[in-house]
């Protein structure tokens, strides 16, 4: 059974270890790099912005997503670092951590969120269009210096009264 957790700055071992995973099984995925992250410091790992979600297989993290405010829209919240390790795709340990992510989103009470995902990741277009995400149109380089592309998505959230 999957156990999903939110992580504190004292959790930083266990971020770095499913970060390092994800970066190293899906390079194509992501803004960053499995060179630039593994040569972070414990205070790095300590110092991240986002809120972040872990899966655990009993002790064993098996996926990881994140949220975080973007500094160019304080009113929103950008869904980071989004991965499920290959033996658990196609159950539901994804929907489990964007449930969480969205979960605390919401208690924010943000206007909306959004995300980016590289054109190798179509999977993931697909994923996150299940739970109303839509591309807006803007597209930007997946990591400086990169070829490949990202399109942003967004998905509006109803305020509370």
């Amino acid at each position: 059974m999957i156990e999903i957790r939110r992580l504190g700055p004292d959790d930083w071992q266990i971020l770095r270890t499913v970060r390092l995973a994800a970066l190293s099984e899906a390079p194509y995925a992501f803004g960053s790099t499995y060179e630039r992250e593994v040569a972070m410091t414990e205070a790095d790992w300590r110092a991240r912005r986002s809120t972040t979600f872990v899966g655990f297989d009993g002790t064993d993290p098996v996926g990881v997503a994140g949220a975080y405010t973007p500094a160019d829209e304080p009113d929103v919240r950008e869904v980071v670092g989004m991965w499920v390790q290959p033996g658990q795709r196609g159950g539901e340990l994804a929907d489990q951590l964007l449930t969480a992510v969205l979960a605390e989103v919401r208690e924010d009470g943000v206007a909306a969120v959004r995300l980016w995902v590289s054109d190798a990741n179509s999977h993931a277009a697909g994923f996150y269009r299940r739970y109303g995400f839509r591309p807006t149109g803007r597209r930007m380089p997946l990591r400086p210096g990169a070829t490949v592309q990202a399109d942003e998505y967004r998905l509006g959230l109803s305020r509370p009264r």
